[in-house]
């Protein structure tokens, strides 16, 4: 992908931050990527109790938390955070969600071209 390793390994780590905090103890969190259109997408998958629909406009906000019986330290900025350091490298970030199966949270940045190749 074309993008500053350090920026986009930030962005990640808020991400996975965030897959764990909101898992169910002992589940997995599952990352893969994929490539369509010209872009890379990185995707962040947790078997977590899902946002509820009311909720998940406002889960990219600075200082927003859904609070739904955990008791994680946090002050509701690193999504935030990983959104504008996407959406500055001329990306997009998105949430996916089922109440009681999952949320996954990726990102899709452009694809690194190669002369030659």
């Amino acid at each position: 992908m074309l993008a500053d390793r350090r920026s986009v390994r930030q962005a990640m780590a808020h991400l996975l931050r965030n897959a764990s905090q909101y898992r169910p103890a002992r589940q997995p969190i599952r990352v893969w990527t994929g490539r369509a259109d010209g872009r890379v997408r990185v995707t962040v998958d947790n078997r977590c109790p899902g946002i509820p629909a009311e909720r998940r406009a406002s889960h990219f906000e600075r200082f927003y938390r859904v609070r739904l019986g955990y008791d994680e330290p946090g002050i509701g900025l690193g999504l935030a955070i990983a959104k504008g350091i996407i959406e500055a490298h001329g990306g997009s970030v998105a949430v996916e969600t089922q109440m009681n199966v999952g949320t996954s949270i990726w990102f899709r940045l452009p694809e690194a071209r190669v002369p030659g190749l």
